[in-house]
């Protein structure tokens, strides 16, 4: 993330121990490249002269050489560390204008502000270690399959080795993840992505959407980013391309699916693992089936239609994947850029 540190907040440090602390710790992330320093004109002297980053000059004074693009206001998000009693009064003023968001939590040891065309998220310097400190939380249903599906997104669109992010995938396992988002507590940076698990566009089950309110509200509480699948869930991103060469590395003839002959919102909303339900065949995306060129009525069986799933392996055709274009050809609204860009965000 990029992080700003108010000269105010330097002044402190240097007779407030506990303060100075937790800046070294910044300067360490800093330098290891986990977190960007936002560094203004006006504070190069303060930093440089400062006693407690002593240890740091050397640091400071070649980031300030290579860092050229400072003070431009071009940082869409900016994390600015802070005192609670100055987050307070700083949204206190904010408050009073009315074209700008502000969102509070934890009390008001962080707020988030819209303005300036800037996310500027104030953080209160007890929350630094936890929120700054450890790596982003991917909460994720499945942290094996899910993972796969979100690092070649990451990969094939941001062109970066997933590795060299710092970031950590945590298994939700489903029904636990409120607990999960709960226990961390607020104190850390999440971004939540789980499936729909729709089997139409329209249909949703009660239970789902009474489990995505309760996310959504956790979320809106400890500021989290949640981000629901459009699809049904993540294998229903997986190109038919390398799902083929999937098939042909395991042996099996894709001329044996009839799920290469669906529509892309029958795709979208097919369950990968397991196959058409028999249940879903009324629904009117499944009405308009047809196979060997005839209409099918919806009384037909599925497995007439061969319409059978890939197994609970299949989101390993994500390996497969070997293209942006590849992975984007039936993302027709730029779903995965947002999931993308929602992740960077709070990198």
């Amino acid at each position: 993330m990029v992080v700003y540190i108010p000269d105010e907040l330097l002044i402190k440090a240097n007779d407030n121990e506990e303060i100075g602390q937790v800046l070294k710790l910044m300067f360490v992330l800093f330098e290891c490249g986990k977190h960007k320093w936002y560094l203004k004109k006006n504070d190069v002297r303060l930093f440089h002269k400062s006693p407690c980053l002593q240890s740091y000059r050397e640091f400071i004074e070649k980031y300030v050489v290579e860092h050229v693009a400072y003070e431009k206001n071009d940082e869409h998000y900016l994390v600015r560390l802070s005192i609670e009693s100055y987050i307070k009064e700083k949204m206190d003023i904010l408050t009073q204008n009315p074209d700008i968001e502000v969102k509070k939590y934890l009390d008001g040891k962080r707020a988030i502000a819209k303005y300036d065309g800037n996310i500027h998220d104030f953080v209160d310097i007890e929350l630094a270690e936890s929120f700054l400190g450890q790596p982003l939380k991917i909460v994720v249903e499945n942290v094996e399959s899910d993972a796969l599906f979100i690092t070649t997104c990451l990969s094939k669109i941001a062109k970066i080795d997933p590795s060299d992010l710092w970031i950590e995938f945590v298994h939700g396992g489903g029904s636990d993840i409120p607990k999960v988002l709960k226990n961390f507590a607020g104190k850390v940076r999440v971004v939540c992505i789980i499936d729909c698990d729709k089997n139409s566009p329209e249909e949703i089950s009660a239970d789902k959407k009474v489990f995505c309110k309760q996310l959504q509200k956790i979320c809106d509480n400890f500021g989290y980013i949640l981000h629901i699948l459009n699809k049904r869930e993540m294998e229903n991103y997986i190109p038919d391309s390398a799902l083929k060469k999937y098939l042909n590395a395991t042996n099996r003839c894709c001329d044996d699916y009839d799920y290469f002959g669906l529509d892309d919102i029958q795709k979208d909303y097919f369950d990968m693992k397991k196959g058409l339900h028999k249940k879903c065949m009324n629904l009117p995306i499944w009405k308009s089936i047809h196979s060997s060129e005839k209409e099918i009525a919806a009384t037909t069986t599925v497995q007439s239609l061969n319409l059978f799933g890939f197994g609970d392996n299949v989101w390993k055709a994500f390996e497969y994947v070997e293209s942006e274009s590849e992975l984007k050809s039936r993302d027709l609204i730029n779903e995965l850029d947002e999931i993308v860009s929602k992740i960077f965000q709070l990198l």
